[in-house]
């Protein structure tokens, strides 16, 4: 066009891709993204001891401002004690530094919470003293000490909570190598410590042998009787140690004439001289964690439901809280790192779970919470040792056992105090669910077990399966149709291969009961030796009437394993099927500890009024006698799945 100019094809092509940059939104930008919002508090978790050193380039990612905060208003703490720290450099160089310990292995989890915080950020307030702090091993003067030390291995018979989980097994004959690195090495002896368990016993004496050679030179030969826990101490010789690389290495010659020698591995230390000014470096890495306020609110009107989840499950829960807020209850829903931060210093503790309950019913708003809902699955693998699926999402407290040794007890929570014979004050029930999608599902069952209209005749009916396998199962069977006056009880005792046990539950789940209980012998996964009934059958029901499940067997809820889905868990997670709740044992048990229980639940069933499940599995819990022993164990490790909220009736 007259007077214009007309732009050049090169001109053209920076138009064009100026205006391909503003389409993309800023692709194109150099600018830096917008800082993270301002937070005053920041946990770091460690896993190992050693010296951890924060860029100040990774707390501004999560909001905490370290280069333009004032040293003297910064504080570190962890379990509520003070920690000393240095801050480096300056602006972007900034970071901060400060020697980290693990928890000890009676932890729930070994993992350790140091806090990170401003002035002026909110203290935990809820626990009333400092928590005990790890501590690292003592050691002369300048002496330093390298721990080797890794949980890969679980073992539920362990005589202490602090040794079920070791790092390998040496069953003779064995060698294992295991290298090490030292620094700052200086001349002079050193010495080995090694914790082990003997796991073996045999007539000879001594029944267990282990050589130890560092560098290829012997320097401790280590010959014991009997099993259980023993230390070991060996002087290492001057001389042998290395700067660098070290091996150390274990044989168990299997020659006492024992038929077998099993020794479990936990750790092993090496203590060695230091020169003076070994100057540490940064090792492992902190894992940087937002920070709830340290506090939990005396939630406004109390609660009359407690649930406590994960906030991926928070969406899922939505319909369940809004129909129990409808029905009246009072619903209180928390996140467990809430729980956690308020009550254990935002370490990973079931105590905190604890503690919150008896927090709420002490100090909230009357009536106190009658119903705790852990909507969560759990797992007794919270660090993920054994690579199983199954994650510790909302913890159980483990229990040992005369027959399973530990396992997990959910009820343990409902304890209102520390008494070897104290009774639960409360309901607890569970969703064991791993992602939201199977815990959607639980409450969509939930609600329509509720909301189910029409003839409901079904649910008065009770089928009641027993194993062949001793008489006593199904005496015991009838014993309870006979106390359970309010159903119609069809007892059904495996024959055979269990065809016909098998093919009445399948017929019960499509039909419609009120109630499928087996008692007999059975496992983690399936009913009786005759695998009347497993995890497989359990996945392909296909019922749309929903049965409560109850099991006088063993395992059938151990609902913590973190690779294998128990029956119970499968018969909650099932989508178009399987039950709506089930009262299931974690552990091993005898039948005259259970029938105990089992007459209790009975009696309470035949309530005609319609009643919370809870309620009804609280009477029953509460009607055995207040002793240890067999009878403690069933109160603690027969575990509700399912909402203890939820109202049933006829």
């Amino acid at each position: 066009m007259p007077g214009r100019k007309r732009l050049s094809t090169r001109a053209l092509f920076y138009v064009a891709l100026l205006l391909a940059c503003a389409l993309a939104l800023g692709a194109c930008s150099t600018e830096p993204p917008p800082p993270a919002e301002s937070v005053s508090a920041v946990k770091l978790a460690v896993d190992a001891d050693g010296l951890y050193e924060v860029s100040a380039a990774a707390l501004l990612e999560v909001g905490f401002d370290l280069a333009g905060t004032p040293r003297d208003a910064l504080s570190l703490t962890v379990g509520g004690a003070p920690v000393a720290f240095e801050v480096t450099g300056s602006g972007r160089d900034a970071a901060l530094r400060f020697e980290g310990l693990r928890l000890g292995p009676d932890a729930h989890t070994p993992r350790n919470v140091y806090w990170l915080r401003r002035d002026g950020a909110e203290q935990p307030a809820s626990a009333a003293q400092p928590a005990p702090q790890p501590t690292a091993t003592p050691a002369g003067p300048r002496i330093s000490t390298l721990r080797l030390e890794q949980d890969l291995q679980y073992d539920t018979l362990a005589e202490r909570s602090e040794d079920r989980w070791h790092w390998q097994n040496l069953f003779a004959p064995t060698t294992v190598e295991i290298p090490f690195e030292l620094s700052g090495l200086a001349p002079g002896e050193g010495e080995l410590r090694v914790y082990v368990i003997a796991r073996s016993s045999a007539p000879v004496d001594p029944d267990h042998r282990l050589l130890f050679s560092i560098n290829g030179t012997l320097v401790h030969d280590a010959a014991w009787d009997g099993p259980g826990p023993k230390l070991i101490l060996a002087d290492i010789p001057a001389g042998i140690l290395k700067e660098g690389a070290n091996t150390l290495t274990l044989n168990a010659p299997g020659d006492t004439g024992a038929p077998a020698d099993l020794v479990q591995l936990h750790w092993i230390e090496v203590a060695h001289p230091r020169t003076g000014d070994a100057a540490k470096k940064p090792g492992p890495v902190a894992v940087i964690q937002p920070a709830t306020s340290g506090s939990l609110p005396n939630w406004e009107g109390g609660a009359d439901l407690v649930i406590v989840t994960v906030p991926q499950f928070r969406e899922a829960l939505k319909p369940l809280v809004e129909a129990r807020e409808k029905q009246g209850l009072r619903v209180a829903v928390l996140d467990v790192e809430q729980v956690y931060d308020a009550f254990t210093y935002g370490r990973t503790d079931p105590r905190a779970i604890q503690m919150l309950m008896r927090h709420a019913r002490e100090k909230w708003t009357a009536p106190a919470p009658r119903y705790l809902l852990l909507a969560g699955d759990a797992s007794y693998d919270p660090l993920g040792n054994t690579k199983g699926v199954e994650a510790d999402l909302v913890p159980t407290q483990d229990v040992r056992t005369n027959f399973s040794g530990w396992t997990g007890s959910d009820v343990w929570y409902a304890l209102p105090n520390d008494g070897a014979t104290t009774m639960p004050a409360f309901a607890v029930g569970r969703f064991p669910a791993q992602t939201a999608e199977q815990l959607a599902v639980m409450v969509r069952k939930t609600l329509a077990y509720e909301a189910e209209g029409g003839e409901l005749g079904w649910r008065s009916r009770a089928v009641l399966v027993a194993d062949n396998d001793e008489p006593a199962f199904a005496e015991e069977t009838a014993e309870f149709a006979r106390e359970l006056t309010a159903k119609q009880s069809e007892r059904i005792t495996i024959e055979g291969d269990g065809a016909n046990a098998r093919d009445a539950l399948k017929r019960a789940f499509a039909d419609g009961a009120g109630l499928v209980g087996y008692f007999g012998h059975g496992s983690v996964t399936l009913w009786g030796k005759e695998n009347v009934f497993d995890v497989e059958e359990a996945g392909k029901l296909r019922n749309e009437r929903l049965p409560i499940v109850f099991t006088v067997t063993c395992l059938s809820g151990f609902f913590e394993h973190p690779s294998t889905v128990s029956l119970g868990e499968t018969f909650l997670r099932q989508e178009n099927g399987g039950s709506v709740a089930a009262l299931v044992p974690s552990s091993a048990a005898v039948l005259p500890d259970q029938r105990l229980l089992a007459q209790g639940l009975a009696q309470a069933l035949n309530d005609a009024a319609p009643r919370a499940l809870g309620d009804i599995v609280l009477e029953a819990q509460q009607s055995l006698p207040q002793q240890e022993g067999g009878v403690r164990e069933i109160l603690l490790t027969f575990n509700l799945l399912g909402d203890p909220s939820m109202r049933v009736r006829r």
